[in-house]
């Protein structure tokens, strides 16, 4: 069976109080569907959910059903780390991830980092790290765009669930070749 591991961290700045930011980010029914193509189907309890992740791959439609379950958060560190296990709809591929969030004071907002370790098995697998790693970044690019709507609004908006993301379209996948190869070589060049 195929497998893909890779390694991801992004750093993004969002606007607002830590508290706020903190507020939101370990609200995952809130979180779920700022991810493009995501939809929360269930609360299990106060730290795990069901949800679905619908991915354009190439010319491939991927539906990911998964259980999220929060593993820590810590508000006074301003960590907080998910654990999400996932299979496609048809049962060919899975994925298994660990995501680790923390929170620090920026210029008039809050970073925040997220690390995340990510393997693919299956067919997905096939598509290879670069492209997985381009729909990611992708992915978390249209992420934090919803965040920063979410924490734009006033506070009591923030109570109801934001619209549908839009999905990762083909061409946008197309476009993520591109851009992800030129973000990686930026990346190993600033590493040097």
């Amino acid at each position: 069976m195929s497998s893909v591991s890779i390694a991801l961290e992004n750093t993004l700045t969002l606007p607002g109080s830590r508290e706020r930011v903190w507020t939101l980010m370990t609200d995952v029914p809130q979180v779920v569907p700022c991810i493009p193509g995501g939809r929360l189907v269930a609360s299990v309890s106060d730290s795990s959910w069901k949800a679905e992740v619908a991915l354009d791959l190439g010319f491939t439609r991927v539906v990911f059903l998964a259980d999220v379950a929060q593993r820590e958060a810590d508000e006074e560190a301003g960590r907080a780390v998910l654990e999400i296990t996932a299979v496609d709809s048809k049962g060919k591929s899975t994925a298994r991830a660990t995501m680790a969030s923390q929170l620090a004071p920026s210029d008039g907002g809050t970073e925040v980092t997220v690390h995340t370790d990510l393997t693919m098995e299956g067919e997905v697998a096939r598509f290879g790290s670069g492209i997985i790693e381009d729909v990611s970044y992708e992915i978390v690019e249209q992420m934090a765009g919803c965040l920063r709507d979410r924490l734009s609004e006033p506070l009591h908006a923030a109570d109801e669930p934001p619209p549908a993301s839009r999905k990762l379209s083909l061409w946008s996948a197309l476009l993520l070749f591109v851009r992800g190869r030129l973000h990686r070589r930026r990346r190993r060049q600033a590493s040097r």
